[in-house]
């Protein structure tokens, strides 16, 4: 990973890929060993996480919906075995995330719609449970954002414009909280 990493923040991203691919399937087949130790399959989410970042960033899109689908694919099978863990769970939903992202990116809008719809509603939930981790009520209000620009882009405006609302009034809140939060400030304006 550390090596392709390296290749990734100097822009090199053929080495950064090669690299990468090798972190993931080292993954799958140490997870394939023993497909019950989580700390060995959350390394192939890991990596097909890192594959569908770096596939997006170059443009990739559907190279980074199948990483995307992949991640997800193996982050709810442990979430299966661990419903309650709260870390699996938040990076779930920022999966799904991307994966609305990347289908977003391919015009695929309403599939990007749901995929933005059900990563707001884990975080959310999250939220709700954990009302003094800011940092993830604000990821959440990030994710509204998302839902609504897809529904904007729809031109599902009543809708777009009640999740930019609800978006506009958490990030309230927390710059409330915080008014020196420049990275709150920014998401509010």
């Amino acid at each position: 990973f550390w090596v392709g990493y390296v290749h990734w923040e100097r822009g090199e991203l053929d080495a950064a890929r090669e690299w990468l691919t090798r972190y993931r399937d080292t993954s799958v087949a140490l997870s394939a060993l023993d497909p019950d130790n989580d700390d060995w399959v959350i390394e192939v989410a890991y990596g097909e996480h890192n594959l569908g970042v770096l596939a997006f960033s170059a443009g990739r899109y559907e190279e980074a919906e199948t990483a995307f689908r992949e991640d997800a694919r193996t982050r709810q099978g442990l979430l299966e075995r661990r419903p309650d863990d709260r870390t699996l769970r938040s990076d779930l939903a920022d999966t799904l995330s991307w994966l609305g992202s990347a289908l977003q990116f391919q015009g695929r809008l309403r599939e990007a719609s749901a995929y933005f719809e059900e990563a707001s509603r884990r975080f959310s939930a999250l939220a709700d449970e954990l009302t003094d981790d800011r940092p993830l009520v604000a990821r959440g209000a990030t994710e509204l954002s998302q839902f609504a620009l897809v529904n904007h882009q729809l031109g599902d405006y009543d809708v777009a414009a009640d999740l930019y609302r609800e978006g506009v009034r958490v990030m309230q809140a927390l710059v409330g909280f915080d008014p020196e939060n420049v990275e709150w400030r920014h998401a509010l304006a």
